[in-house]
């Protein structure tokens, strides 16, 4: 049985010289995915990218397609919903001049089929409308490419020199001819192309398969073969899954061992494209950020930016009472009765740190530069008559340090990150101040009791 499984440590692989051999669709996959799972398979391919052979055939197919898809990703990407409106629009005037040949020949009720065909298309449009609209984050992140990430990829590939030399002519007739008979035979790969293809593009996945046997053959190197073909030509479909044609497995087993002198066949490990970025993300800890964390990233600076003075104002009250509970060792001295409450005389927000993703929320840690003043006073006794507390003269403090806020922002598919304000959870995490300043009001001399760093 042929491996496929996602558990497979590529990375151990690749350390112990296994090659990478992918197909067409695996390289051009990107275009046509969401936009979180387009990255994640970009990732996981430029994570391997040293490992990657690209047979002649996917370049030559791959350069082929590669701008329709792209033009067809970025229209889509901009305007999706209006691109839908325009196909819902097509269909209903189909619809509306087959009704009007129903109506011009005299049949019953069109007026009433009419009215049907019109409120069941509009209902159509109104469900991809809601798609969007309760998915706001869908419109944010639709396309944050910056460039056609695909073919950069694959140029880094080429440029590498990791595309396999181009079959000659005779070659390719070759593998023509061999592929007539085997199609007739059903021996895979390819031949359920040749139902809707034609001349040589009803061969290419045997010329690939041809290039991925030669290649192996005079260099010695084993094979991880992906593919995004889940046709039958390729795959066994059985209760658990698919798995590799046996034929296939045989075959590359008997061309390597006859070519290599061997006295074992080389190895082929084929994954679905699926599978292959599971495996690749797990072996060298590639995390899937979802459309929920590219949101994040997209908005954290803005987010961050609207809510830092609202998020202080939620625990300025946790440092105002705080008495000498942050205050580190350089306080010169702090009466029994300490500082009562302190004044914040300045706050500067610094940085933030998006710390995790917690649920259905997102965590927050901002830092802001804090300086507070505040008396404290030393217990003298009661006044006899008025048995009120007598109180020392005040020591006044000037304190300066680092405050760190944490807070939690919603983080759902539904949120509309683009006009997000809100936070909740807001609570003071950590704090730390130093003495800079100090005055001694019982002092005999004042100008001897004010002291700077320094002094």
């Amino acid at each position: 049985m042929a491996r496929r499984d996602s558990s497979v440590n590529v990375k151990r692989l690749i350390d112990a010289g296994y090659v990478i051999v992918t197909d067409t669709n695996v390289l051009l996959g990107p275009y046509r995915f969401s936009p979180d799972q387009a990255n994640f398979a970009l990732s996981c391919l430029s994570e391997v990218l040293d490992a990657i052979r690209i047979p002649y055939m996917v370049r030559k197919e791959f350069d082929k397609h590669k701008r329709s898809l792209n033009a067809a990703r970025s229209k889509l990407m901009q305007s999706p919903v209006e691109e839908f409106k325009k196909l819902v629009d097509g269909q209903t005037a189909k619809a509306e001049r087959e009704i009007g040949q129903l109506e011009l020949r005299g049949f019953p009720d069109v007026a009433l089929l009419k009215g049907q065909c019109e409120a069941a298309y509009a209902s159509i449009a109104s469900l991809f409308e809601g798609y969007f609209d309760d998915r706001a984050v869908l419109g944010l992140i639709r396309d944050d490419w910056d460039a056609d990430l695909p073919d950069t990829l694959v140029n880094g590939i080429d440029n590498l020199g990791h595309v396999m030399q181009p079959p000659t002519f005779d070659e390719i007739l070759s593998i023509c001819e061999d592929g007539a008979r085997r199609y007739k035979r059903k021996i895979p790969p390819g031949y359920m192309d040749a139902k809707d293809k034609d001349g040589i593009r009803k061969y290419g996945d045997l010329i690939l398969w041809k290039e991925t046997l030669r290649y192996a053959a005079s260099t010695g190197r084993n094979v991880i073969f992906v593919t995004d073909d889940a046709k039958e030509d390729w795959w066994t479909k059985t209760d658990d899954g698919y798995i590799f044609r046996e034929e296939l497995v045989k075959e590359f087993g008997k061309e390597t061992l006859r070519a290599c002198g061997r006295s074992s066949p080389l190895d082929i490990i084929p994954f679905p494209a699926g599978v292959f970025y599971e495996a690749v993300a797990a072996s060298y800890g590639i995390d899937q950020a979802d459309a929920v964390d590219r949101a994040l990233l997209i908005t954290s600076d803005g987010y961050v930016n609207n809510i830092k003075d609202e998020a202080f104002e939620e625990i300025a009250s946790d440092l105002v009472y705080s008495q000498d509970d942050y205050l580190d060792d350089s306080i010169t001295w702090f009466g029994s009765e300490g500082v009562t409450s302190w004044d914040i005389e300045e706050s500067d927000f610094n940085e933030f740190r998006l710390i995790r993703r917690d649920g259905d929320s997102a965590v927050y840690r901002l830092t802001y530069s804090v300086t507070m003043r505040g008396t404290s006073h030393d217990y003298w006794g009661r006044d006899d008559d008025t048995k009120e507390a007598v109180l020392s003269p005040g020591c006044e403090h000037e304190i300066a340090g680092m405050v760190v806020v944490q807070l939690n922002r919603e983080a759902t598919i539904t949120t509309d990150f683009k006009n997000d304000n809100e936070f909740r959870c807001a609570k003071l995490f950590e704090a730390s101040f130093h003495e800079v300043g100090f005055i001694d009001y019982g002092a005999p001399d004042l100008d001897e009791a004010f002291w700077f760093p320094g002094k």
